[in-house]
């Protein structure tokens, strides 16, 4: 998941940047949101290969891949944990 995380993170950051940078007026400013945009839609669709891809990396480095089966959710794990406790 890191590597999905920083793929996103880093065309935030970079579009951002380019912002910040240049003193940019509205139009650049929405040009570079609209690309940002584009670019997160891009990798949402292109899932599974961004997925083949932080796999392939991991498994060269050897480290051991333990991603849940598909339709479960860690987060529904976890959310009822805490279930049937009283409240102190």
């Amino acid at each position: 998941m890191l590597a999905v995380w920083f793929k996103i993170l880093s065309r935030i950051d970079i579009c951002m940047k380019v912002i910040q940078a240049r003193q940019a007026t509205s139009d650049t400013e929405v040009a570079n949101i609209q690309k940002l945009l584009k670019d997160l839609a891009e990798l949402r669709h292109n899932w599974q290969s961004v997925l083949n891809e932080a796999t392939t990396v991991a498994s060269n480095l050897g480290i051991e891949i333990n991603l849940p089966p598909r339709g479960s959710s860690a987060l529904r794990r976890n959310a009822s944990v805490g279930k049937g406790k009283e409240s102190v």
